[in-house]
């Protein structure tokens, strides 16, 4: 017997001192409020008729029977952690998205965690109930909207793991089909060779050089295709890797600004009029000049490319 087989067969019930030796189905249950155990048996023997107050000596607390459950880490003190935190975590339910910055989210959460620590150590536990109750007045609505899109969220988990779970066992499934006909295949050379040796009249020895070539043949043929699909997957991924890295950053798409058909320079044309204007108080924010320039231009070589007897003779065609 282990370790922790031992433990649990020297457990007793502090009331009535019930051990797993005598009663093996024996179960100790804790209540949240309090957190001391006690057995089902008594459990049941106290609190059937309502609510009691707790029977350890030195305990006020008052407790139900519905909220019995039993304990789920040896230690009470990490179970009643744990209990906090969710109890916690189910009320102070924000996200980062609904922060304007990443520093009041931060301070949100530490706000969280000094509250959780209050009530974990019993530090200012009636200050602290009374700021956790008010905000979960407060915020009630965005508490049952935060809620209800981490139910949604967990839904569509479960979702996708019901789903990756089936495509698996399909995919296997398919595997064990292809398998069993690869083997009937096989079965079937066999018996056909079988059956050549024993009905024809040709020498065994080709019968069998030329079944064990088809055999070679197929093989091949298998191989030379997944390794053409793996090489195809590896240099598909290796071209991506390579563009990934190789690729510089364009917020244009690659495309530039200016034309193959002229160059633009400044200092090389004078406009006495347009630096009048850009002098203007009206004007200055965001006027420039060069753009002025650059729309002429551009206007100017928009249809240099424009075949017009190419367009003619495909509107004829039609």
């Amino acid at each position: 017997m282990d370790d922790e087989g031992a433990r649990k067969v020297d457990e007793k019930c502090p009331l009535c001192q019930a051990d797993r030796y005598l009663n093996p189905n024996m179960k100790l249950l804790i209540n949240p409020e309090c957190y001391h155990k006690m057995c089902e048996s008594c459990v049941d023997r106290i609190f059937t008729t309502g609510p009691a107050q707790c029977p350890t000596p030195g305990c006020n607390k008052i407790l139900r029977k519905a909220k019995f459950r039993e304990q789920t880490f040896e230690d009470a003190q990490i179970e009643r952690e744990v209990d906090v935190r969710k109890r916690i975590s189910r009320i102070f339910n924000k996200g980062q998205q609904e922060f304007d910055s990443l520093q009041a989210y931060n301070d949100y959460l530490e706000e969280v965690e000094i509250l959780t620590f209050n009530l974990i150590y019993k530090i200012d536990v009636e200050e602290t109930e009374e700021k956790v109750k008010q905000y979960e007045k407060q915020n009630r609505d965005s508490i049952a909207a935060n809620s209800a899109r981490a139910a949604a969220e967990a839904r569509i988990l479960a979702q996708n793991e019901i789903l990756l779970k089936r495509q698996k066992q399909e995919a296997r499934e398919a595997a064990i089909r292809e398998h069993q006909k690869e083997k009937e295949r096989r079965e079937q050379v066999e018996q056909q060779i079988i059956f050549d040796l024993a009905t024809s009249g040709k020498d065994p020895n080709k019968i069998i050089q030329l079944s064990d070539s088809l055999k070679k043949q197929q093989e091949n043929i298998a191989s030379s295709v997944s390794n053409i699909s793996r090489s195809s997957s590896i240099l598909l991924s290796d071209v991506q890797q390579v563009a990934e890295d190789t690729t510089p950053f364009s917020p244009l798409a690659g495309e530039k600004d200016g034309s193959k058909y002229f160059s633009y320079s400044k200092n090389t044309y004078q406009d006495l009029y347009l630096e009048k204007v850009s002098h203007e108080p009206g004007r200055k924010c965001g006027f420039r000049i060069e753009d002025c320039h650059l729309r002429c231009l551009y206007e100017a070589f928009s249809g240099i490319d424009y075949d017009l007897e190419s367009l003619k003779k495909l509107e004829v065609a039609s």
